[in-house]
């Protein structure tokens, strides 16, 4: 009886019952589903609090998946994508809000384990040991508060400067209550991006500053309409500015639409400058103009952009930081290119000479891990490792780690990674459509349409959100609705006409109606019109075509150039049958994956799948048993 009564009060977590705890400085309050630090809050959904409460109340022990199903899930039948969803949100938060108070393990095959790092009490116990142990007439308790102290001061000199104001921007209504009310509204929230940032960019209402954003607002019918302008204190040259148009239907979109603006292009322009109050207006026309380039279609006109703004700042290390991680990323887009080889030596010399200026930048890391080869996965994990350890909320780092974890099959990883870069810029598009990738191609297309209905209402014209539309809705969407746009001569964003309506057209009329005939086509037109195996790949697994895939793929061409052109594609939800098929580990044993993973020991997400026909780890020691 004893046991029953036990299974049930496990096979419901009331939040409601559950007092507050900590997780080191993590508050935690189940009640309210709010977790707190710092003055910062968030407020988590009730499964992802019940989880986070399950794995808390195993104190360290392992939680099994079935455990977690009967206490969060009432025992209902729940697949493992509704389990691994809910922990990758707690590696989120652990690498965000709860930074340095808790950490997730997977335990292979057997569940999970919540672990709870060292706090700042521990730390003045560390110091109160040290004085206790000098002897003396210091006594253990007065050594403790005074190593409470010590600590509070550390704390408060290192917040104090994570949010030093370096420069000052006054928000102001050129005319009208409506853009009084309006320009109110921004200050305040411009000013909590920035603290989030917590670079030293502040905003503040009517006052003033070292820089002028003048807010217009008007009314054209049933919409709204904003003109923003950004101006340097004591001149009139116009840094930036823009147009916001949004529905009356939505009283906050204007205003959303704008903040989200103005943080993204003031952040950048502002960091990527040495001292920009004293910077002349010019140069910092220049910076802005390179930062709006960051969010636009990708085009090799950034690169000259930026190598503008550097000519103007030579010993400007941010500058020279952005441009080398713009040149690296650059000539991976296609090496067979000729400038290809120059972008990268370009880089190379850009981010050498960021790290004599300052060698704490992120960002060269961030390039340096472009710059080597995609199949030299460790060795980029390493780099964006130590970028990191010096500089840890530079986003370009976590987007990136993001994209190598995906290359090797932690993509669970990867879309904590992608979560936590959109956590430290909120107001970049390109960031975003990042997790909207991650969380569709690891099968959660659901999710993925909400953060893109999300993105949509924000950026309604950036290109990566619309790019991101076509590549969800290709492989997920209603291949119909598509083919229907395409015959009206509408490309999806990213490519051109004709490839949309003869290679894309064929897979999506395969996907609608899947008779031999159609199959048969667009296979055909994909073999024939794409040469990099990335894209024919996808299509025959996804029609079925899984031992025509193996076939081709025993070609060493095909080989290099999907080792060239990155492997994350393999571990997309749509390639489970050829992933799970056991042939795989000997091809990835040629891609060099098999080597990393054995050298690592971080096995990727697929060999814990339930329909895996082999084990990951014995297969490869199969492969590099060495001979008798």
């Amino acid at each position: 009886m004893l046991a029953e009564g036990h299974s049930r009060e496990r096979a419901n977590i009331n939040l409601a019952r559950i007092p507050p705890f900590c997780l080191n400085s993590l508050k935690i309050m189940p009640a309210t589903r709010q977790i707190e630090l710092g003055g910062k809050s968030e407020t988590l959904e009730p499964r992802i609090m019940q989880v986070l409460v399950a794995l808390w109340q195993a104190q360290g022990a392992v939680v099994t998946r079935d455990d977690l199903i009967a206490s969060c899930w009432d025992g209902r039948i729940v697949g493992d994508n509704a389990i691994q969803r809910a922990i990758s949100r707690l590696r989120e938060i652990a690498a965000g809000l709860g930074a340095g108070c808790f950490r997730l393990e997977t335990v292979s095959k057997v569940g999970y384990r919540l672990v709870e790092l060292g706090s700042a009490p521990a730390m003045a116990q560390t110091v109160a040991s040290g004085m206790a142990g000098l002897g003396g007439p210091v006594t253990a308790g007065v050594a403790a508060a005074v190593a409470a102290i010590i600590v509070a001061v550390v704390l408060f000199f290192w917040q104090r400067a994570s949010v030093s104001g370096y420069a000052t921007i006054s928000v102001v209504a050129a005319q009208g209550q409506a853009s009084q009310e309006l320009a109110s509204g921004l200050a305040i929230d411009l000013a909590r991006f920035a603290n989030t940032q917590g670079d030293g960019i502040s905003f503040v209402n009517g006052k003033r500053g070292d820089y002028r954003l003048t807010v217009l607002e008007k009314r054209a019918g049933n919409r709204g309409e904003a003109d923003v302008a950004l101006l340097k204190a004591g001149s009139s040259a116009i840094l930036w500015s823009d147009t916001f148009v949004a529905s009356l239907s939505d009283p906050a979109l204007l205003h959303d639409r704008i903040a989200n603006a103005v943080s993204a292009v003031t952040q950048c322009a502002l960091r990527a400058n040495n001292d920009p109050a004293r910077t002349p207006s010019g140069a910092l026309q220049l910076v802005f103009a390179a930062c709006e380039s960051l969010n636009a279609e990708p085009e090799t006109g950034a690169v000259e952009q930026w190598r503008r703004v550097v000519a103007k700042e030579p010993d400007n290390a941010p500058a020279l930081a952005t441009l080398a991680f713009v040149e690296a990323e650059w000539s991976t887009w296609d090496d067979s290119r000729a400038e290809a080889g120059s972008l990268r030596m370009a880089a190379w010399r850009h981010l050498r000479k960021a790290r004599s200026i300052d060698a704490s930048l992120g960002l060269t890391y961030a390039a340096e891990a472009w710059l080597i080869p995609f199949s030299g996965y460790g060795e980029r994990i390493a780099t964006l490792d130590r970028g990191l350890g010096l500089d840890p909320n530079c986003a370009f780092l976590h987007m990136s780690m993001g994209r190598v974890r995906n290359q090797v099959g932690r993509t669970e990883d990867g879309l904590t990674s992608a979560r936590r870069a959109v956590s430290l810029a909120p107001s970049s598009p390109w960031f975003r459509s990042e997790v909207i990738s991650a969380l569709a191609y690891d099968g959660y297309p659901d999710d993925a349409r909400s953060e893109l209905r999300a993105a949509e209402r924000l950026w309604p014209d950036s290109f990566a959100v619309q790019e991101v539309r076509s590549r969800v809705e290709f492989r997920f969407g209603d291949p119909a609705e598509l083919i229907q746009q395409i015959d009206r001569g509408s490309a999806l964003p990213g490519t051109s006409k004709t490839f949309a309506s003869g290679v894309q057209r064929s897979f999506l009329l395969a996907r609608a109606t899947p008779s031999p005939q159609n199959i048969e086509n667009a296979v055909r037109t994909h073999l024939h019109y794409t040469g990099a195996p990335q894209g024919w790949l996808q299509t025959l697994v996804a029609l079925g075509r899984v031992d025509q895939a193996y076939g081709l793929m025993k070609d060493p061409r095909k080989i290099a150039r999907l080792r060239q052109g990155g492997t994350d594609i393999l571990f997309r939800v749509h390639m489970s049958p050829f992933v799970l098929d056991k042939r795989f580990m000997a091809l990835a044993d040629r891609l060099g994956l098999v080597q990393y993973w054995m050298a690592s020991d971080a096995w990727p997400d697929f060999c814990d799948d339930k329909d895996i026909a082999y084990n990951c780890k014995a297969e490869a020691a199969r492969l590099h048993a060495k001979p008798a």
